[in-house]
């Protein structure tokens, strides 16, 4: 059993402003109990799978391939930062980026498939949303707690999937590459 999720990469030089930016809040008191994500483990998430079978795997990974090599390389840009949940009190931080056409196709592909071999899916996770997470809250927070302040970033360019196995330590997740898959040109 893996714990695995979908991700698209994102370019150092996003990653360098992203983390500059985040300087700014971490030691800020209503973040005490904050765990900020290591800036080697940035990544543009996609989808996330949970627990996946080894004997579902390669199957898995030759539907992702395919999937993959049918949509075109696409660019994404940041919409906010966000708490999420954004209603009630939040226990994640997030940069939340557009949605795009090609990322909406990727996405609705893979849950359909997924959740057809039962993947444990909820119908209504049908349409992530593209995020990358910036901090896990311990104590949570009240979505209108602070005001962020504005974050300039390029567009990302997504012209690979990657699929992650994430590891639990002692020390926070580790995330192994499994595979990557390459958009369509």
């Amino acid at each position: 059993m893996k714990r695995l999720f979908l991700a698209i990469p994102i370019e150092k030089e996003i990653v360098e402003k992203i983390e500059a930016y985040t300087e700014q809040y971490k030691d800020m008191p209503i973040f005490k109990s904050a765990k900020w994500v290591d800036k080697k483990h940035y990544h543009l998430t996609v989808l996330f799978l949970g627990d996946v079978s080894d004997r579902l795997l390669p199957e898995m990974q030759n539907f992702i391939r395919g999937v993959c090599s049918q949509v075109p390389r696409f660019n994404i840009d940041l919409e906010r930062i966000t708490f999420f949940p954004p209603k009630e009190e939040s226990r994640m931080i997030w940069l939340r980026f557009k949605k795009s056409l090609q990322f909406e196709e990727l996405s609705k592909e893979l849950f359909k498939y997924l959740y057809e071999v039962d993947f444990k899916l909820k119908k209504d996770d049908n349409s992530p949303i593209p995020h990358l997470t910036l901090a896990r809250l311990h104590d949570p927070v009240k979505p209108k707690a602070i005001r962020w302040s504005q974050l300039e970033i390029p567009t990302i360019k997504a012209n690979v999937c990657h699929l992650y196995e994430s590891t639990q330590t002692p020390d926070g997740a580790v995330y192994t590459l499994i595979e990557e898959y390459k958009f369509a040109d």
